[in-house]
């Protein structure tokens, strides 16, 4: 189990090195979220990248869809608590 758990974190390394050393290698369709932009792409594009390749418009439309889930989720706990409390009177 020790090897196992040492397998992952190799594989990590030689992704990793594969794309310093390799850049030419590295094939975007394969893994579209690790898209790498240099600034002056995503200059002329007119997004920011942050962290993994995902562009700040994109970062707010998920956090603002994230927001949207939450609040329905919490007015539909609400709902089903307010039926509990006058079912159990």
């Amino acid at each position: 189990m020790k090897t196992q758990a040492q397998i992952i974190p190799a594989l990590c390394l030689l992704h990793n090195f594969i794309l310093v050393h390799d850049p030419d290698d590295f094939n975007e369709s394969d893994t579209p979220s690790m898209a790498l932009v240099n600034d002056s792409q995503a200059n002329q594009n007119e997004e920011v990248f942050i962290g993994t390749g995902v562009s700040q418009a994109e970062s707010t439309r998920a956090a603002a869809y994230q927001d949207t889930i939450a609040s329905e989720m919490w007015t539909s706990y609400q709902e089903e608590c307010s039926r509990h409390t006058h079912t159990s009177e």
